[in-house]
């Protein structure tokens, strides 16, 4: 630990006890934590002095120039890493140490499977990096996107799904559904269309974020007017100046999807809030959970029940049949960052 970053003090891990604690100073600027999805870990970015530290459990790493990008776990909670620039370079910091450096790295990220993925450039150069695995790239990618044991990324107006390429004059918004569709949205010659499993589905008007559901269900954003309207299965549902990515139910019954104040999900709007986010089902699609900002404080909200207030919230998530989710609170003079689970 170094001089430049407060002081943190790691409690017990019980329940609705504080990970990490520390004291409020506003000299030191702290961005929002991530925790690993049993709620045991938590990383966040710290600035004071013109410089940053990566807090992890409590303890900072040497400090940097700057982190470039929000620290990621790994899907099992075991490992962590960031990108960093130390001089004139970027580096990979994978639990504290140096494993990669290059003159950029983009799209860090873990694949479902728990390698690290990431983008590199030497020169001219661009190599995607999966664990051991590199892949000579065209470019610099737009989107790089990993779901189950599927692959995809765009450079310019080459979409590049599972090893099999397209030329487009323009794409972007690539996702995959649960059986692994892909599905994006294009350009070509001045026509803005959807491709949902290699055929193309949908090119009337302005679209945007496609998201595949089972049985290859299809939901996007359409552009109406000064507004968009989200499309489920063929039919608006909703309508808002501002959409956020849809999110099917593990069922198929209903999409979820934050809007500017409102949140709807299935047939039902909720709110209005100050801002929605991290909109999440249960994995039987029957309980809904979301976050909600009002007056400067944010809740979660599931069901009937409005939980907080917090500082901040992580995303909700259903795990044994209980709703848990990270949480920030400040208060006496300390910044308490903890995990809380809830029936």
């Amino acid at each position: 630990m170094t001089a430049a970053v407060p002081a943190f003090l790691i409690l017990l891990l019980a329940q609705d006890k504080p990970l990490v604690q520390f004291a409020d100073d506003p000299a030191v600027r702290w961005n929002d934590p991530v925790w690993s999805a049993d709620g045991k870990r938590v990383a966040f970015r710290v600035t004071k002095d013109d410089r940053q530290h990566i807090v992890v459990d409590g303890r900072a790493d040497e400090p940097c120039d700057g982190a470039h990008h929000q620290p990621r776990l790994s899907p099992d909670g075991s490992s962590l890493a960031y990108v960093a620039t130390r001089g004139m370079k970027n580096v990979i910091v994978r639990d504290g140490k140096v494993v990669e450096e290059a003159d950029q790295i983009e799209h860090v990220q873990w694949t479902p499977d728990g390698k690290l993925a990431r983008a590199l450039r030497s020169g001219e150069r661009w190599t995607l990096v999966v664990g051991d695995a590199r892949t000579e790239l065209a470019g610099g990618p737009n989107e790089v996107v990993f779901a189950g044991k599927n692959a995809g990324w765009i450079i310019g107006g080459m979409v590049t799904v599972n090893g099999r390429s397209e030329p487009l004059d323009s794409a972007m918004h690539l996702t995959f559904g649960p059986d692994g569709t892909p599905a994006h949205v294009a350009s070509k010659s001045g026509v803005v269309f959807i491709i949902a499993g290699g055929r193309k589905v949908m090119d009337r008007g302005d679209v945007a974020h496609p998201a595949v559901g089972p049985g290859g269900k299809l939901a996007f954003h359409q552009r109406a007017g000064r507004e968009w309207a989200l499309i489920v299965d063929g039919r608006e549902v909703a309508r808002d100046s501002t959409l956020g990515v849809p999110v099917w139910s593990p069922d198929g019954s209903g999409v979820a999807c934050g809007g500017r104040r409102h949140m709807f999900a299935g047939a039902a709007t909720h709110g209005p809030h100050d801002a929605v986010a991290h909109p999440t089902w249960s994995p039987d699609g029957k309980r809904f959970a979301y976050a909600a900002l009002a007056e400067g404080a944010w809740h979660v909200v599931v069901g009937d029940r409005k939980i907080g207030p917090f500082k901040r919230v992580g995303p909700p998530v259903f795990a044994g049949g209980k709703l848990a989710f990270g949480t920030v609170t400040v208060a006496d003079g300390k910044v308490s960052i903890a995990w809380k689970t809830v029936d």
